[in-house]
């Protein structure tokens, strides 16, 4: 839960477990899921 309402900051915190790439991919797809729930309570 923390990290689906901060994806930056876990990925910022864990740098050296994974590479950019894996890092990239892992928050992108939660901010990707975050933003149109976002945008569609307020449009």
């Amino acid at each position: 839960e923390t990290y689906a309402s901060m994806p930056n900051e876990i990925c910022s915190l864990s740098p050296g477990e994974q590479t950019e790439d894996e890092l990239e991919e892992e928050c992108e797809p939660e901010e990707l899921l975050k933003t149109p729930s976002k945008e569609s309570l307020d449009p």
